[in-house]
């Protein structure tokens, strides 16, 4: 396998060699076949990676019409070291987002970090997992970064992707969801929701094989209440 073929057709230009170092960059020494299909399998996929985009674009564009704008979404929570699964989602939209553009379409590309989640479990790569440990449940905004590379945990490993992204061409725009349900710029859509659940309730069990629990709508009551 030539380590130095391109990844992707044009216009962007990128070494397996590269995209490999940003994968153990990630954290993920151990890479699977399955992870790594469309990233570093030989030069010949690159063809089929591309034209996958260029499926998506063209199934986007028949579906929903010529848009003014565009938009394509990412995101995860960043609760540990980023691995090179995450990079996948990422990767897979890129696709998409380059796909359009060489159409000349105007596209926005939103990476989410859902840095609002709850502080699940202590990683087993934290220094000073005891003292961590005490903010289990709390926003991970919230967790102090114990390897000392932000002024929270969040933001320690939300820099890690930011920082090496844009090694392989991936520049998305990134939303703080902390940031933005602290200046309660959900509210509105989250009383909507609120007023309209059993409407929800009924469009979602159209596609569940059972139908969606009533404790659900409970829990959902509660917070109105709330």
């Amino acid at each position: 396998m030539n380590k130095e073929a391109p990844l992707l057709a044009k216009p962007s230009i990128v070494s397996y060699s590269r995209v490999y170092a940003l994968a153990l960059c990630f954290g993920n020494q151990q890479l699977n076949s399955w992870q790594c299909f469309t990233i570093i399998d030989g030069y010949e996929r690159k063809e089929r990676i591309y034209t996958l985009g260029g499926y998506i674009r063209d199934k986007i564009i028949r579906e929903k019409g010529e848009k003014e704008h565009y938009t394509c979404a990412s995101g995860i929570t960043p609760s540990g070291t980023v691995h090179i699964g995450n990079f996948r989602e990422i990767i897979s939209v890129e696709l998409v987002v380059r796909a359009l553009r060489e159409k000349g379409k105007n596209v926005r590309f939103i990476y989410s970090w859902d840095d609002y989640d709850v502080f699940r479990k202590v990683p087993k790569n934290m220094p000073e997992p005891e003292m961590l440990s005490t903010y289990l449940r709390k926003p991970i905004t919230l967790v102090p970064d114990t390897l000392g590379r932000a002024e929270n945990y969040a933001r320690g490993n939300e820099q890690d992707v930011e920082r090496i992204l844009p090694a392989v061409g991936v520049e998305p725009e990134y939303i703080y969801q902390a940031k933005r349900y602290r200046a309660s710029e959900y509210a509105q859509g989250m009383r909507l929701a609120l007023e309209k659940r059993d409407e929800i309730r009924a469009i979602l069990d159209e596609f569940r094989t059972e139908p969606l629990e009533k404790r659900l709508v409970a829990n959902l009551c509660l917070l109105q209440l709330h």
